[in-house]
C-alpha cells in the first residue's frame, strides 16, 4: 500500500510549480468562457484539464530509456496530427473534411516543419512545441486576413507585411469561440507534453542522420503527394479540402510564373507587325482625371433588389449626358487593390500570373510601358495621387517606374476631413482639383491625374460617435450592420462626386474623367447570400463579386451610352477612345482581342462562343489560342526585359 501511494505521489504533483502555473491557466481559461463567450461546460472542462495536466508528470523511471526514443517518435506523430486538426479547429472547420490523402500529406508537412530544426538542436520538446505553436498563430492570422478582405493569405502576402501592418489598426479584432477553443485545446496539450519523462538524444552524427532521413521522406511526400492536391483557390475551399497548412505549401508551386508554352521573343514581334505605330496626330489633348475608388462597388447587381431606405448614388446615376458607362471586372476581391491598378495601367492581365501574386511587389522590377508613360511621350504630365502612406504596396517605388513624373501621399493632402479615421473622398477630390489649378497656372501641358482613394477601405464596423449610418436596410432576415455602414461611405463618395463633376463642368480646358471601382468589399458573407438568393456556387455567380461600376465622363460634347462588360485590362481603351485619342499599338491590339474576349480576370475568361465565363483551362479552338498569344505578349512585356518589344511596349 506504502509502496502504491509512493507511486501515485510520483506522478501528481500538487505543489510543482507546473500545478501552479495550471490553476492560473484554468482559472483564466474560465473567466474567459464564461465572461466573453457564455459556455460555463466549456471552461470547466479546460480548468479541470489544465489542473490535471499541470498535477501529473511520468517519472523517468517509470519507463526504461530503449523506449525514450519509441515514444517520442510517437508523440512527435501524434503532436504533428495534433497541430493539423487544431489548426482547421482554429478556422472553425473541422479535419474529417479533408480526406485521406490531405491528412496524411498535412502530417507529413508538419512532420517536417519539426524535423528541420531538429536537425539542427536535437531538442525533439522545445522544437516540436514551438514550431506547432508558430503554425496555429499562423492560422489564427490567417482566419482574421480571410474576415477581412475575403480571401486567404497566399505566399506572395508575405511581401505584403508592411501594408497588413499599415491599415490592421483600423480593423476590429475578436476571437471566435472555436478558435479560443482550439488555443486552449493547444495549450493543454503542450503543457500536458512537459509529462513526459525527460529525452535527449546522444549528441553526435547518428540522431542527426536519422531526423535528416526522416526530413527528406516528410519532404518527398509532401513534394509528389502534393502534385495530387487542387488548390481551389475560391473563398475557403482549399482549406477545407487540404487543409490551410497543406494549401498554403502546394500554393507555393504556383507562386512563380512560368514562361507560356513556346513562347519566343519572335512570335511577339510577329504579332506587332501588323499594329504599327499610327502616325495620325489629334488636336485635342483633353486632361485625364482618373479616379480608383477604394472599394466602390454596385451590391444590387447581385442578383435580388437592394433594398435601402434611401438611393445610394443617386448623383452617379443620374449622370447619362457626355458618360459612357458600364461595370469592369476586376482581379480581387476584398482587398489587392494594387492589381487592380496594374491592370488598368499596362493592359495586362492576372489571368497568366500566379495565384495571390501582387505584380508591384513581385514582378515589376526595373521601367515599363504603361498608360502614363505612353501619355508622357505624347506630352501629358503624369502626376499619381493616393491619400495614404508612400510604402503602401511600394507605390513610391513603382509608380515611377510606371512613368508618373509626380507621386503625391498622404502628406500632401491636408489631412482636416476623415469618415472612420479614412481619408475623405471629398479631401481627395479637393486636392486633385488644387493639384490640377497649380499644373494649369504653371505649365501650358495636358496634363494626367491618376488618383487613388482611401475613404472606404475595409473594417465596416467602426463603432466611434463620429460616425452614425444614413443608409439602411429594409426588409432582410436580420441586421448588417457592417453593410449599412459600407453604404452609408458609397453614398458619401456619391455626394463628393457630384462637387467634383459640378467643378470641371465649369473649366474652361476639356476634361476627360474616369472613375471606376477596385474591388468589392468584404462583408458579411450571410448578407451576399441573402441579396444574390444563395451561395454563389458556378463560376457566373462568383464572377459577379468583381464587377464594379465606372464611367467615363467629358465636359464637352462626347458619345453616350452603356457598353458590356469590360475587364480592367480594357479600360484604357475606351478612356483613350472617349478622349478623342489615337490607340497605341498594344491597345488596339487588346481590342482587336475584346472582340473575341469579352473580358477576363484571375479567376476565368468570358467565353462568346460559350456564352458564359470559364476557367482558362477550359479554353478551346480560337479562344484557346488568342489567350495564348495574348499571355506571349504579357510574358515579353513584364519578364522578358532583354528581348521587349518596342511597338508595343516602348519606354523610351
Amino acid at each position: 500500500m506504502k509502496r502504491r501511494m509512493k507511486k501515485v505521489r510520483q506522478i501528481i504533483h500538487i505543489r510543482s510549480l507546473r500545478f501552479v502555473l495550471g490553476c492560473i491557466l484554468a482559472a483564466a481559461a474560465l473567466a474567459i468562457s464564461l465572461l466573453v463567450y457564455g459556455k460555463a461546460k466549456a471552461g470547466l472542462v479546460f480548468a479541470v484539464l489544465f489542473i490535471m495536466t499541470g498535477a501529473v508528470r511520468i517519472p523517468e523511471d517509470m519507463i526504461p530509456q530503449r523506449l525514450l526514443p519509441i515514444l517520442y517518435t510517437v508523440w512527435l506523430v501524434v503532436t504533428a496530427f495534433a497541430t493539423l486538426a487544431l489548426s482547421q479547429f482554429c478556422l472553425n472547420e473541422v479535419l474529417p473534411e479533408n480526406g485521406l490523402l490531405p491528412t496524411v500529406l498535412g502530417v507529413a508537412l508538419i512532420l517536417a516543419l519539426f524535423l528541420l530544426p531538429l536537425v539542427l538542436t536535437l531538442k525533439i520538446r522545445l522544437t516540436a512545441i514551438v514550431v506547432s505553436s508558430i503554425l496555429i498563430v499562423f492560422t489564427c492570422i490567417n482566419y482574421f486576413v480571410f474576415l477581412f478582405r475575403g480571401s486567404e493569405i497566399a505566399p506572395a502576402d508575405i511581401l505584403s507585411i508592411t501594408t497588413a501592418g499599415n491599415v490592421a489598426a483600423e480593423y476590429s479584432f475578436r476571437v471566435p469561440a472555436a478558435m479560443f477553443y482550439a488555443l486552449c485545446l493547444s495549450a493543454i496539450y503542450y503543457f500536458a507534453s512537459f509529462a513526459l519523462p525527460k529525452y535527449s538524444p546522444d549528441k553526435g552524427k547518428k540522431p542527426r542522420l536519422k531526423a535528416a532521413s526522416a526530413l527528406l521522406v516528410c519532404v518527398a511526400a509532401v513534394v509528389f503527394g502534393g502534385l495530387q492536391i487542387n488548390t481551389k483557390k475560391w473563398l475557403q475551399t482549399g482549406s477545407v479540402a487540404n487543409g490551410y497548412l497543406l494549401n498554403f505549401a502546394v500554393l507555393l508551386r504556383e507562386s512563380f510564373p512560368t514562361e507560356p508554352k513556346e513562347y519566343s521573343a519572335d512570335s511577339v514581334d510577329a504579332v506587332s507587325a501588323d499594329f504599327p505605330r499610327d502616325s495620325e496626330e489629334t488636336n485635342r489633348l483633353p486632361d485625364i482625371i482618373v479616379i480608383m475608388d477604394e472599394s466602390f462597388a454596385d451590391l444590387s447587381i447581385l442578383g435580388n433588389t437592394l433594398n435601402v431606405d434611401t438611393a445610394v448614388t443617386p448623383n452617379i446615376d443620374s449622370l447619362h449626358s457626355n458618360t459612357l458607362r458600364g461595370y469592369t471586372l476586376s482581379s480581387v476581391f476584398g482587398g489587392g487593390t494594387p492589381n487592380s491598378e496594374y491592370e488598368f495601367l499596362t493592359g495586362n492581365t492576372f489571368l497568366f500570373l500566379p495565384t495571390g501574386s501582387i505584380a508591384y511587389q513581385q514582378f515589376i522590377k526595373t521601367p515599363c510601358y504603361s498608360l502614363a508613360r505612353e501619355l508622357k511621350s505624347r506630352g501629358y504630365s503624369t502626376i499619381a495621387m493616393h491619400q495614404y502612406l508612400p510604402s503602401s504596396w511600394m507605390r513610391e517605388r513603382i509608380w515611377p517606374m510606371l512613368g508618373f513624373e509626380e507621386c503625391l501621399f498622404l502628406d500632401s493632402f491636408p489631412q482636416k476631413d476623415s469618415l472612420r479615421g479614412w481619408g475623405t473622398d471629398q479631401e481627395m477630390f479637393e486636392t486633385v482639383v488644387s493639384v490640377y489649378e497649380d499644373h494649369i497656372a504653371a505649365a501650358d501641358s495636358p496634363v494626367f491625374m491618376f488618383a487613388v482613394t482611401i475613404q472606404n477601405h475595409g473594417g465596416y464596423h467602426y463603432a466611434e460617435s463620429d460616425f452614425t449610418p444614413t443608409v439602411h436596410l429594409q426588409g432582410y432576415s436580420r441586421a448588417y450592420p457592417d453593410v449599412e455602414q459600407y453604404l452609408t461611405c458609397i453614398h458619401e463618395t456619391d455626394k463628393a462626386v457630384r462637387w467634383l463633376i459640378d467643378y470641371y463642368d465649369q473649366a474652361d480646358r476639356d476634361v476627360v474623367i474616369l472613375f471606376y471601382g477596385d474591388h468589392y468589399p468584404k462583408l458579411d458573407d450571410a448578407f451576399y447570400e441573402e441579396v444574390h438568393g444563395g451561395p454563389f456556387e458556378t463560376l457566373d455567380e462568383r464572377m459577379l463579386q468583381y464587377e464594379v461600376p465606372f464611367f467615363i465622363w467629358t465636359n464637352y460634347e462626347s458619345e453616350s451610352g452603356e457598353t458590356e462588360l469590360v475587364s480592367m485590362n480594357f479600360l484604357a481603351g475606351l478612356l483613350y477612345q472617349k478622349a478623342g485619342l489615337p490607340l497605341p499599338p498594344y491597345n488596339r491590339y487588346l481590342e482587336q482581342l475584346r472582340e473575341g474576349i469579352g473580358a477576363c480576370n484571375a479567376l476565368g475568361y468570358y467565353s462568346k462562343t460559350a456564352g458564359r465565363f470559364l476557367p482558362r483551362a477550359e479554353a478551346q479552338g480560337e479562344e484557346k489560342q488568342a489567350l495564348l498569344e495574348y499571355s506571349y505578349l504579357e510574358w515579353n512585356s513584364l519578364f522578358d526585359k532583354d528581348n521587349t518589344n518596342e511597338v508595343f511596349f516602348p519606354i523610351n
